[in-house]
C-alpha cells in the first residue's frame, strides 16, 4: 500500500512539474515574507563582528530545516519555509545563497548544492503530503540545475567561481 502511494505521489510530481514549468508566473498568490526563513546565526548583541551575518538566513539552512520538519511530520512548518523560498525564487528558477530577513534582499553566489537541497526539501514535503503546492519551486530548481550541466558528464557545475562539480 505504501509503495502504491509513493508511486502515485511520484507520478503527480512528474506531471505537476511538467505543468508548472509551462505555466505563467502570474498566478503565484501572495508573497511570503523572507522573515519566515531560518535565521542562520544568532551572534550576541554586543558582538560587532557578528553584524555581517546578523539577521541573515542562508538558503541551505532553511532547506535542511524544511527537510527535517517534513521527515518528522511537521508539515505546516516545512510548508511555511517552502512557501517563503518559493516566493523568493528568481525567474531562472534559482534561489540566492542567503537573504536579509528584513528586506528579502538576496546575496551570494548561486551554488548547485543549495538549489538541490531546496529541491530535496520540496520533494520530501510533496512525498509526505502528495500536494502540488510547491511544484513551481521544484520545476524552477530542476530547470536551473539542468541548465548548469557540464556537457557529456551528467555533472552540474558547483557555482560560478569554483571548479568542482555536483552529482
Amino acid at each position: 500500500m505504501r509503495i502504491a502511494l509513493v508511486l502515485a505521489c511520484l507520478s503527480l510530481v512528474i506531471v505537476g512539474t511538467m505543468a508548472a514549468s509551462t505555466r505563467a508566473h502570474g498566478d503565484e498568490g501572495p508573497v511570503t515574507p523572507p522573515d519566515r526563513l531560518v535565521e542562520s546565526y544568532l551572534p550576541p548583541g554586543d558582538d560587532r563582528g557578528g553584524d555581517p551575518v546578523r539577521g541573515r538566513g542562508w538558503t541551505y539552512d532553511s532547506a535542511v530545516t524544511a527537510t527535517a520538519y517534513a521527515a518528522h511530520g511537521r508539515l505546516d512548518d516545512a510548508g511555511a519555509l517552502l512557501d517563503a523560498m518559493q516566493a523568493l525564487q528568481r525567474e531562472d528558477g534559482a534561489l540566492e545563497s542567503s537573504y536579509d530577513l528584513r528586506s528579502g534582499e538576496g546575496a551570494g553566489p548561486l551554488r548547485s548544492g543549495t538549489q538541490a537541497w531546496v529541491g530535496l526539501a520540496a520533494l520530501e514535503w510533496r512525498a509526505r503530503t502528495c500536494s502540488g503546492r510547491h511544484d513551481r519551486l521544484i520545476a524552477g530548481l530542476t530547470r536551473w540545475l539542468l541548465a548548469h550541466r557540464m556537457a557529456g558528464t551528467g555533472l552540474v557545475t558547483g557555482g560560478p567561481d569554483v571548479s568542482w562539480a555536483s552529482t
